[in-house]
């Protein structure tokens, strides 16, 4: 049947290729315009291309997808030579848009996200071709169309090979400029065809060959160059049939599960790519489902962190500690979602660096300093009961130089003791009630004071308050330390005024032989008394500096923990978050 010239009214050329030429025309029958295709004058007296083009036609008008071009009629009379009418597509081929991108048009280019969703349905449209027994064996990114619309559609059925035929004869034809398809026994594009079509195995060409071109497509789409190097035909050939090494996708632009894509569709040997379009088609829509998730992650860590900076500055004086609490709470949930958000890092740090406005600690947070000063006091107190035991031999020491006033050496004694067992009772206590803790400290301070009987209130007694005062002012609270300063100095001050007001004799005498300390409760002898001195004046030297060197310990000991605990939790943020959290950040909120 040739063409009915009163129907299909010519309006234009749209496109010229190897064996035909498309047109516009109208249909005056149904009234809208077709796309017709026919042969080429210069080629239309030949038989074998007259098969081949018939072929098309045939075939393209049994694959009924919706991207794949209707056939709407075909003419395959002797005279003008083979002819069918189709779907007139509008829109720009593939190949168009990744030159534009080449350019640096971006405007004019869909993004990523848009052309592999496009690629997924050529992929799709590529598989039900195959499961009807057709390999397409030209695919390029020349012959795949995209609408305005969202339309896909997969040109060009001319070199589509039917299972089960053979395709081993030559077609002599040349090509056009535009079109890079080779002719002879290969059959494809060079740069996209299979390796074993750049062989020339075309009766062992099968799915698979689509397969390879699809994975060059999506490098290309991905990368914006072809997948295989080279500018001539043999260079292209030569590379193809040796094979893409894998470090050929090992890209910065190529996400690691599209580069995966990429080596696995176009593996050398058939036996190795993937098995089908389809399979292809489903790791890009993996991607693209992860992809939708990252940005769906992003929103959302996004509006966390709105609330947290809403948190922070709706937020009043007394609610302070409250508001930053919020805080970070909604920027732990910003970091869990989007763990490179700079901006929640930046403000997580000065939270967590920053103290608040007022100074004061959360609410929350009192009971559980309040529990550790416990534990801290009890094992104080119980290393004190150790100290106080020590202290109890010195009253036998008084025994041995003389004793002169049994009732204040008994006290003594009396009040150490009751201190030791105190400060012992106290370290199994649990919580420690402020009473006991006044009993220990007024009983050791009534022995230190009594201790003045024996040389002064100048002499052992200083050293003695010192360490004592010192001791209860590392474990009172602040509001209690002067209190406990100005029992310490009593323990000094009440003895001498005793000795000035006459209610006690005096400690010491003086003349022009120098100062003498004058014995009130006990005998001085001057051995026993040089030894006790020299005894007593070592301890309130090794006692205090053991003291301090185990509160400073146990303080080097939190501090490790402390920086320990810091460093692992920096190790969670990026490297410059890192380091300004380890500075101290003095930034303000954003």
């Amino acid at each position: 049947m040739a063409i009915d010239r009163t129907r299909y009214r010519g309006q234009a050329v749209l496109g010229v290729g190897g064996m035909g030429e498309v047109k516009l025309c109208h249909d005056e029958v149904i009234g809208r315009d077709v796309a017709l295709k026919c042969m080429l004058d210069d080629v239309r007296e030949r038989p074998r291309a007259r098969a081949r083009f018939a072929r098309e036609a045939l075939i393209q008008a049994r694959l009924e997808h919706p991207s794949i071009v209707p056939v709407y009629d075909v003419g395959l009379a002797d005279g003008e030579g083979p002819w069918f009418t189709m779907k007139r597509i509008r829109g720009r081929s593939l190949d168009s848009i990744l030159r534009s991108a080449r350019d640096g048009d971006r405007e004019s280019v869909p993004s990523r996200r848009k052309l592999l969703t496009a690629f997924v349905q050529v992929c799709l449209a590529v598989d039900y071709a195959h499961r009807r027994g057709v390999i397409h064996r030209d695919l390029k990114p020349g012959n795949v169309m995209l609408g305005e619309f969202g339309e896909v559609h997969l040109l060009d059925w001319g070199l589509a090979k039917v299972r089960g035929e053979s395709s081993t004869e030559p077609l002599d034809l040349a090509a056009s400029e535009d079109d890079a398809t080779v002719t002879g026994s290969l059959m494809g594009t060079p740069g996209y065809m299979s390796p074993e079509q750049a062989r020339g195995a075309t009766d062992h060409v099968d799915a698979r060959a689509d397969v390879y071109a699809l994975g060059a497509i999506l490098f290309e789409l991905l990368t914006l160059e072809p997948m295989v190097p080279g500018q001539s035909t043999i260079s292209l050939l030569s590379a193809t049939m040796q094979g893409m090494p894998r470090s050929r996708f090992d890209r910065d632009e190529l996400p690691p599960e599209l580069a995966d894509a990429c080596a696995r569709a176009t593996e050398t040997e058939p036996e190795d790519r993937l098995p089908s379009a389809r399979a292809l088609a489903e790791m890009v829509e993996r991607y693209l489902d992860g992809d939708r998730d990252t940005q769906l992650r992003a929103r959302l860590a996004e509006e966390h962190f709105e609330r947290a900076k809403q948190h922070l500055s709706t937020s009043t004086p007394d609610a302070t500690e409250a508001a930053r609490a919020d805080a970070l709470r909604e920027l732990g949930r910003v970091v869990a979602l989007d763990p490179t958000n700079a901006a929640a890092l930046d403000l997580m740090t000065h939270l967590l660096v920053e103290p608040s406005a007022n100074g004061e600690v959360p609410r929350d947070v009192e009971p559980e300093l309040e529990r550790a000063r416990d534990d801290e006091r009890r094992r104080a107190a119980s290393s004190a009961a150790r100290r106080y035991l020590l202290w109890c031999v010195f009253v036998p020491v008084l025994a041995l130089m003389g004793v002169r006033h049994l009732p204040t050496v008994l006290a003594i004694g009396v009040l150490v003791a009751s201190s030791a067992l105190v400060a012992a009772f106290i370290g199994r206590t649990r919580p420690i009630s402020a009473p006991l803790g006044l009993a220990l400290f007024a009983t050791s301070s009534l022995a230190i004071a009594f201790t003045a009987g024996v040389f002064g209130p100048f002499v052992l007694v200083p050293g003695l308050a010192a360490t004592n005062t010192m001791f209860f002012a590392l474990h009172a609270d602040a509001r209690h330390r002067v209190w406990v300063t100005i029992a310490g100095v009593l323990a000094i001050v009440l003895p001498f005024a005793l000795d000035v007001l006459g209610v006690t004799p005096p400690a010491y005498s003086f003349s022009s032989s120098g100062l003498h300390a004058e014995p009130r409760i006990v005998e001085l002898p001057e051995a026993t008394t040089t030894i006790t001195l020299l005894l007593t004046s070592t301890l309130l030297v090794v006692v205090p500096t053991l003291m301090n060197a185990r509160m400073r310990d146990a303080l080097g000991d939190a501090e490790r923990r402390l920086t320990t605990q810091a460093w692992r939790l920096r190790q969670m943020l990026p490297a410059g978050t890192r380091d300004l959290l380890a500075r101290g950040s003095r930034r303000p909120p954003r």
